[in-house]
């Protein structure tokens, strides 16, 4: 896997904010916070978890998947953490019931940008996979635009938009 950050002078910034009469400062995000968020949630979605890949998702979460392939394009747009939950079960068994599926990843390239106020993060992360199956070959190239804020002292994913690219090959 290659991956790269947007490696820019690590600044610290607080936001106070005014709960009850009381002053709090809330940490600014990291690009190493956000590098270690994708980590996990890589390995839970490699295990199949929903309810993990869920923790890491606000409630209000928003996410839309555009795909083009030889049969056009594809939309799915789906809010809050109740949809999240259905559609990544649907994918998790979708992929069991896959049969000799094989997949590749060719290449990798991750981006992360932090606002100047330290509160909201985004990370770009293009792929390119190869896709075989017992009479199929796939090119799937991927951007995904995931945004991150902290809430309530965690970071989490407020919205995750998925731009892709099939192209496929009888074999």
């Amino acid at each position: 896997m290659l991956a790269w950050a947007n490696l820019q002078p690590q600044k610290v910034h607080t936001i106070a904010q005014v709960n009850s009469g009381v002053l709090e400062t809330v940490p600014a995000i990291t690009v190493g916070e956000i590098q270690a968020i994708n980590r996990e949630v890589e390995a839970v979605i490699d295990q199949g978890d929903v309810n993990g890949v869920l923790e890491f998702m606000a409630p209000f979460i928003i996410s839309e998947t555009i795909t083009e392939s030889a049969n056009g394009f594809e939309s799915v747009y789906i809010e809050g953490i109740e949809q999240h939950r259905e559609m990544l079960t649907d994918v998790f068994n979708e992929v069991d019931t896959e049969e000799n599926l094989n997949v590749q990843e060719i290449s990798q390239k991750e981006t992360i940008r932090i606002t100047p106020d330290g509160q909201l993060a985004t990370a770009l992360i293009s792929t390119v996979n190869e896709v075989t199956t017992d009479d199929e070959l796939r090119l799937i190239t991927t951007t995904d635009t995931i945004r991150f804020a902290r809430l309530q002292g965690q970071i989490k994913v407020i919205s995750y938009t998925t731009d892709s690219q099939i192209t496929s090959h009888d074999l």
